[in-house]
């Protein structure tokens, strides 16, 4: 264990290096979804989501068919600002000369899915992933022929679920424990409506930031120069996700992921049809990581917490990347997934850390216990176990102080304790 703590407001020795093994932490995270992300780029994984997004949007266009297609119509409205839509501009089918956008871009899309990875300019895994966006959508606002509209967040996290159709209140207290995660009070970030650039933040930042220069290398740039989630805003105030963000060096992202659980219900939905005879593996989940978090929309935390949530994972601890293995493991094609996980892991720039601040100033920490042995690390697995997160971090304050800092290890994993100074332990108590 390393203890290192700036003493006054010139040691900019012990303020640079608590930074330098923050930057190095989410340097080599980044670019462990930028392997992920080109490993899901190849051949088989690409064409077996190509064919769940496939059998999504043979029945969008069944029902717009059959004359009922609001759903669709909404959700390709609401996501009509995709980057992908532009690959559909160059497919030319009967639909063509349809005078609403939205029904020339479903048929020309249906067409480019349906010709699968042969088509030149074909779909790869980060265009699917926005298609899958539009699936989510589809399905919220009623899709599947209304077979799925009593689907909602809550009951695909497992917390508390409630049946449908059981009380007629199952509704009210599906929202009520929808919150419990979901909820304004720990999900705050910027209003991403607001796209002027001048305008200004509770916190003081800018409504459009740049991707930090440090994981800008491993970026999955989205296409045709569209932003990512991350560019456009980021989680401020008491929001959960940054609480961690600022205890366990992270970056700070754009909070919980409602695009990832979205995706595992359209996976789930649709993975069933992708062949005769057979449905998409379990090790699938892991996509959301290697798209949505590879393209920094969301970072890898948030899109791990709402993989535990949803219970495709059992439940991730911050910076042991293994735990990110789907509970069904890899199939062949993804086989490689479980060693770009274990190096990630066991790099040197992996460090464990747990990081205080001095007021509000959170740009800076003042303060990082490093523990690098491996009884130690045993012990730091527990407080930063991702259901143990959930529960118990929105009782750090907006910032933690070393005192808080004390107390959540106290509250987590009180193991920890006895390896720390006795300098930390009475700050524990104060």
């Amino acid at each position: 264990m390393q203890l290192l703590e700036v003493r006054d407001r010139n040691d900019r020795a012990t303020s640079d290096n608590i930074i330098s093994w923050e930057k190095e932490k989410e340097t080599n995270e980044q670019e462990m979804l930028f392997k992920l992300n080109k490993l899901f780029k190849t051949q088989f994984p690409t064409e077996n989501i190509r064919r769940v997004v496939l059998a999504a949007f043979d029945t969008m266009v069944a029902e717009v068919s059959q004359g009922k297609g609001g759903p669709t119509r909404a959700a390709l409205e609401a996501e009509g600002n995709l980057a992908v839509w532009k690959k559909s501009e160059v497919v030319r089918v009967d639909w063509a000369n349809a005078q609403q956008l939205w029904v020339r871009r479903l048929f020309a899309m249906w067409d480019l899915l349906g010709r699968g990875n042969n088509t030149v300019g074909a779909l790869d895994c980060d265009d699917l992933s926005e298609l899958i966006r539009v699936v989510g959508a589809w399905l919220e606002k009623g899709g599947g022929f209304g077979g799925y509209e009593d689907i909602n967040k809550a009951l695909r996290t497992g917390i508390g679920a409630i049946a449908p159709g059981t009380p007629k209140d199952w509704k009210a207290r599906v929202d009520a424990r929808d919150n419990l995660q979901w909820g304004k009070d720990v999900r705050m970030r910027e209003n991403p409506r607001d796209k002027d650039p001048k305008k200004k933040a509770p916190d003081g930042t800018s409504f459009h930031h740049n991707i930090e220069a440090h994981v800008a290398r491993y970026w999955v740039r989205p296409k045709e120069g569209k932003e990512s989630g991350m560019q456009m805003f980021r989680a401020n105030q008491n929001d959960l996700c940054k609480k961690i963000d600022l205890l366990f060096g992270l970056l700070t992202g754009a909070t919980l992921s409602g695009t990832t659980t979205d995706t595992v219900f359209v996976l789930e939905t649709f993975g069933q049809q992708i062949g005769v005879g057979k449905q998409l593996h379990p090790g699938y989940y892991l996509f959301p990581a290697a798209t949505i978090a590879a393209s920094l929309h969301h970072t890898l935390l948030e899109v791990a917490l709402s993989l535990t949530l949803d219970g495709a994972i059992e439940s991730y601890c911050v910076g042991f990347y293994t735990t990110l293995a789907p509970k069904g493991g890899f199939p062949p094609e993804l086989k490689e997934a479980q060693d770009i996980l274990r190096k990630a892991e066991v790099d040197p720039r992996n460090r464990h850390l747990v990081l205080w601040y001095d007021g509000k100033d959170e740009g800076k920490p003042v303060g990082c216990i490093l523990f690098d042995k491996k009884h130690e690390i045993d012990s730091y697995k527990r407080l930063v176990e991702a259901k143990g997160l959930l529960t118990h971090v929105k009782t750090l304050p907006q910032v933690p102080s070393k005192t808080d800092a004390a107390h959540f290890i106290q509250l987590m994993a009180p193991k920890l304790l006895a390896y720390l100074p006795q300098e930390f332990q009475a700050r524990r108590v104060a």
